[in-house]
């Protein structure tokens, strides 16, 4: 410490130096900080990929039964358009690489009351109830296509095309067929 006079002053080249450390620590966290976050970045990224035809449909439905705001009046536009797609708009979100009229849409959102728990509950119907649609769909696509039973595929010709015995159905029998037989005896 330097005396000047009666007044005591600190050592200034002690002072600089420890400035010098703290501003070295704080550049060295903010560092440390940005990678932290470009590493989460590129994981939202990955994550936002991976997302199913389902979480994009369930997201969507939770957007669109929310009270409409214009920023989204502005998305939905610009989707009807072609400009981007509804994956599109969820994975930029969860990317954080969002246009700027999807981001003021999303921040939008907080505007407006969150989905009741009746509402969370009929979009969840609406989507089982799809799916299993969908479901029942495939599955008659894969009978037509493949015939009963999984077996082999159909002939135009008739039969299955294979050794395995076409699966009789209601409209193959006629009248005739249970005249041999007499249930009232």
């Amino acid at each position: 410490m330097t005396y000047y006079g009666r007044v005591n002053l600190p050592d200034l080249d002690a002072l600089r130096r420890r400035l010098d450390e703290t501003i070295e620590s704080a550049y060295r966290r903010i560092q440390q900080v940005e990678h932290s976050t470009a590493e989460l970045r590129e994981k939202r990224a990955r994550d936002a990929e991976r997302l199913t035809d389902k979480q994009i449909e369930a997201m969507k439905a939770g957007i669109l039964a929310r009270e409409r705001t214009p920023e989204w009046q502005v998305v939905m536009e610009r989707i009807a358009k072609g400009d981007f797609s509804w994956r599109h708009v969820i994975t930029s979100y969860f990317a954080g690489t969002m246009d700027p009229d999807v981001k003021a849409a999303f921040d939008s959102l907080s505007d407006v009351p969150p989905l009741t728990p009746e509402q969370r509950e009929k979009i969840k119907a609406e989507l089982n109830k799809a799916e299993a649609q969908e479901a029942e769909a495939a599955a008659q696509q894969q009978d037509e296509e493949h015939g009963p039973y999984g077996g082999a595929p159909r002939s135009p010709y008739g039969g299955t095309g294979g050794s395995v015995p076409r699966r009789p159905r209601p409209d193959d029998w006629d009248d005739d067929d249970f005249e041999q037989f007499n249930f009232l005896r």
